[in-house]
């Protein structure tokens, strides 16, 4: 007989995420809907969609699309979700509601991962869309060795500056 819990290793990742999001108290965070009303269909605990963006951040998946594919087709993600799929749109819907709560949610889990020694903490991973307005529209102008040079000197700075940010947030 096949079960989903015998299926998931002892070591894997999702285990980190599911005994994460089961401690952590998701009301003082500011998550929504965390205890459900009486009347109506309730909607999926907060702790499911949580658990589903943690396993997709540890594996490159932002899209909520692919979130729901993943949580349709990949059997960790199942066993995550308790069998659970969520649609594309109440997964986008989830982190746009609570973006403030994922911050700090992020923050103190990729803490977490450093202090259990399962991540080393050196590696900075940021997005493209966020260096692309260092550099200035030019047009029919070659990029040079100067600009290149004061262009990449402004992305080391910007990169330093948002690490000290980062290293001083672990710490408290």
């Amino acid at each position: 007989m096949f079960s989903l819990e015998s299926a998931i290793s002892e070591d894997s990742f999702v285990r980190v995420v599911n005994a994460f999001v089961d401690v952590i108290d998701l009301e003082s965070f500011g998550f929504a809907h965390v205890q459900c009303e009486e009347q109506g269909r309730p909607p999926y605990h907060p702790a499911v969609l949580l658990k589903l963006y943690l396993y997709g951040y540890r594996y490159g998946i932002r899209s909520s699309r692919k979130l729901e594919r993943e949580a349709r087709t990949n059997i960790e993600a199942m066993w995550l979700l308790s069998g659970l799929r969520p649609k594309y749109k109440t997964i986008a819907d989830f982190r746009k509601d609570n973006s403030k709560a994922f911050r700090e949610i992020f923050r103190r889990f990729v803490c977490l991962l450093k202090e259990w020694d399962l991540v080393d903490g050196e590696t900075l991973a940021i997005d493209s869309f966020k260096l692309i307005p260092l550099f200035p529209s030019v047009k029919g102008r070659s990029w040079d060795s100067k600009i290149f040079t004061f262009l990449t000197d402004r992305i080391i700075a910007f990169t330093n500056e948002f690490y000290d940010k980062y290293s001083s947030s672990c710490l408290n």
